[in-house]
């Protein structure tokens, strides 16, 4: 991007958790907080930037009705993601309860069991611009 004439300035990242470790929620917390300093170190050695060394964070929780209305492994899974967002400077979640992947009659409400319809896919990405957002102290036009 530098050699095109940007000037990059990285602001934050999402990051979405796929559900594949839904069964590991005690091993998920170390490990998200070393991607997160990892990301981090990566990130100002490529750049040399200061800011990025505590860039915000935002984690997305993992929907409560993935595969199944009421997952039963989502809420500790959910615990350890918010445990890490509160030990980790300049690190917050976003809630994702409200987007129905199966509802409590079981029907599917996207194209499978396991990911976001199209228009709460939207408002994922529009809760995490929000949210990185403020963490960056701006506000939306």
């Amino acid at each position: 991007l530098r050699d095109n004439g940007y000037d990059v300035r990285i602001k934050g990242m999402a990051w979405m958790q796929g559900e594949d470790d839904l069964s590991f929620a005690s091993q998920y917390g170390d490990a998200l907080k070393t991607l997160i300093s990892d990301v981090r170190a990566d990130l100002y050695a490529i750049t040399g930037d200061e800011s990025v060394k505590e860039m915000p964070f935002v984690i997305g929780k993992i929907a409560t009705s993935f595969s199944t209305h009421n997952n039963p492994k989502v809420p500790e899974f959910n615990r350890v993601q918010q445990s890490v967002a509160d030990s980790t400077v300049n690190c917050e979640t976003i809630e994702t309860a409200d987007l129905i992947i199966v509802g409590a009659d079981g029907t599917i409400l996207g194209s499978d069991a396991y990911h976001f319809n199209y228009n709460d896919s939207r408002t994922l990405g529009n809760r995490f611009a929000q949210k990185l957002m403020e963490m960056n102290g701006m506000t939306a036009r």
